[in-house]
This record gives C-alpha cells, structure tokens and sequence, in this order.
C-alpha cells in the first residue's frame, strides 16, 4: 500500500458488522484495518502521517467517530479517534486546506448539520 509503487492495486471497504477491511489485487485476500469502526459510512485514503504511505480515514455513523488509521507498513494499522462527537458522521475526506503542508481532515455529519475541519 505504499505510494512509491503505484502498481499496487487495493480495495477497501466496510461491512455491517463493523469491520473495515483492506485487500490487494494479488488474490484479494482480506485483512482487517479495524473492527470497531461502527456503522462506517465513509473511508478515504491519504497520507496523513507524511510517512509516504496511505493511511486511512474513516466516517462512523452509529457510533459518531472520526478516525485515521496510521498505516505502520507491515500491513498493519494503529487507529487514532480524531473526534466522538460527529454527530451521526456521513463523509470524511482529507487535504492540505490551509496550505501549511500537513493534511487537514474535514468531516460532514447528518443530525448537526456540521462540516468540521480538524
């Protein structure tokens, strides 16, 4: 999953049950980045850390959670909450809105009506 080679192919998706799940193109076998991401809605990939791998970002409707899950590049994530209280999360994304360099993650959440940018 790393950016330098970009011949490798991945999919990434989520189930009801809570579980987000990644796989490469060679047998698409799966692996689990968490299985505590309730209700996801959203993912997104960016490199958020600045490491020169993609990370990934997650949206949780049931249980209100932004989160980013730090690629360690043993095919293993370590999942850091950004925030609880997105209010029935929808969408999340990530960019460098303010130009300083480092991705900002933005969010949009149903029940507050709110885009926030973290």
């Amino acid at each position: 999953m790393r950016t330098k080679n970009l011949a490798t192919l991945f999919l990434i998706y989520v189930m009801a049950s809570g579980s987000m799940l990644w796989a490469t193109h060679t047998g698409f076998t799966e692996s689990a980045i968490s299985t505590s991401a309730d209700g996801a809605w959203s993912v997104y990939t960016a490199d958020v850390d600045g490491d020169g791998d993609m990370d990934v970002l997650s949206a949780s409707y049931n249980d209100d959670k932004i989160a980013w899950y730090e690629n360690n590049g043993s095919e293993s994530f370590t999942e850091h909450a950004i925030s609880t209280s997105a209010d029935k999360a929808r969408s999340v994304h990530a960019a460098d809105v303010d130009g300083d360099g480092d991705m900002d993650v933005l969010s949009a959440s149903q029940n507050d009506d709110k885009i926030a940018w973290y």
